[in-house]
């Protein structure tokens, strides 16, 4: 770090000022509004209210950071605070928002799943170089994001072409305009499989030890093997437990937009585990499914909505779903052989969409790298020298 850097606690730069402003509950969000509501979930805007007095007291911009989901948002809009899990922060001292927003979520915090963070937050220290400096670096790294966010949208644009060409085919799964079979999911799948919850090991060396996903694994209907934690490197656990390459996961938890999230693993390292509140689909025998057709089938807005409906909780954040519920639900059925014609067209799509996540692949590693440098001082002592 460079001499005139400082490096000073967190509640010597940062406040908390989540206090004092109107809190809009989940169940209370509107589609289109005059005030867009942030929350926790991965969405900048989850959704909006026409109440002019929810709009949060801090004047942005400020940093939105989700206690339970470690989700950073800078926000520079007016807007309304969601009711569970947020921390509104600003700076206390002369710093730049942007370059505070960049520097937090780069920190590794501790994952101890649904808990409150933000108390590992406070403990963090900030690396402050001069005014000046950090808005270079936020304006660094503001480009560089960017470009990252433009090369996933592919991939997403990818998503909704499948999305097309499934209704297409199938037409909507809660309408069933085509007027297809409507059976059970318990016909298709003999159960669901879980693993287990476990404490996670601190020691990340070994690359021999067990890692267990986490639920963000699959929330982006993708499945996201690095989204996982070490688990104690004595725990041998049982064959049916580890992650296989053909699997469909599914998340019976997480929160109303997100329970029922689905991913189908197209290659997994070999010593991946299930958690408790990610199941794998055990298809019935003889399989009359293809596994393609029903990943796609649960990705539907509607049907997520239906999923959704059966979720239970009190919570407003976090939902379950039983097997009983979800093996009762009934969905239209096309024939084997239209699935499968389906599912070509899917792993086509796939062979695609793997070339552009080797280059999101890279481009992340890049943007990575310019964040490391920028926060320990060498990136603009890097340029100074090859002047």
């Amino acid at each position: 770090m460079k001499s005139n850097w400082k490096k000073l606690p967190f509640d010597e730069v940062i406040e908390d000022v989540s206090g004092g402003s109107k809190k809009i509950p989940q169940s209370s969000y509107l589609k289109s509004g005059c005030v867009p509501i942030v929350d926790q979930g991965k969405l900048l805007i989850a959704g909006f209210t026409d109440d002019p007095d929810s709009v949060c007291k801090s004047a942005p911009p400020v940093i939105v950071f989700g206690d339970h989901t470690m989700c950073f948002k800078y926000v520079d809009f007016p807007f309304a605070m969601g009711a569970d899990g947020i921390k509104v922060l600003r700076p206390k001292i002369e710093a730049d928002a942007k370059y505070l927003f960049y520097y937090l979520r780069h920190l590794k915090l501790p994952d101890t799943g649904y808990d409150r963070h933000f108390k590992y937050l406070k403990r963090s220290q900030i690396a402050l170089p001069p005014l000046v400096e950090q808005r270079r670096i936020a304006a660094i790294l503001d480009t560089a994001d960017a470009l990252r966010v433009k090369r996933r949208q592919l991939i997403t644009k990818y998503d909704t072409l499948l999305r097309a060409v499934f209704l297409e085919m199938f037409g909507d799964p809660v309408k069933n305009p085509k007027g297809w079979p409507l059976i059970t999911i318990s016909s298709f799948v003999e159960a669901f499989q879980g693993g287990k919850s476990l404490l996670s090991d601190s020691n990340e060396s070994p690359q021999f030890i067990y890692r267990v996903l986490k639920v963000s694994a699959v929330t982006e209907m993708r499945y996201k093997p690095e989204e996982s934690k070490p688990v104690p490197s004595d725990y041998v656990p049982p064959n049916e437990h580890i992650v296989r390459s053909g699997d469909l996961l599914f998340s019976r938890a997480n929160t109303t937009e997100l329970v029922g999230a689905v991913a189908y693993v197209w290659n997994t390292p070999e010593n991946i585990l299930l958690p408790d509140k990610l199941w794998r689909f055990v298809w019935s025998k003889p399989q009359s499914a293809s596994p393609l057709f029903v990943w796609s089938l649960f990705q539907i807005p509607s049907f997520r909505y239906e999923l959704g409906k059966r979720a239970t909780g009190t919570s407003g954040s976090m939902k379950n779903i039983s097997q009983e519920k979800l093996l009762a639900m009934k969905v239209p059925f096309p024939e084997l052989k239209l699935q499968q014609q389906f599912a070509s067209i899917v792993e086509s799509v796939q062979r695609v969409q793997k070339a552009h996540a080797e280059s999101n692949r890279i481009m992340d590693n890049l943007f990575y790298s310019i964040q490391q440098r920028a926060f320990t001082g060498k990136l603009f002592a890097e340029k100074a020298a090859a002047r």
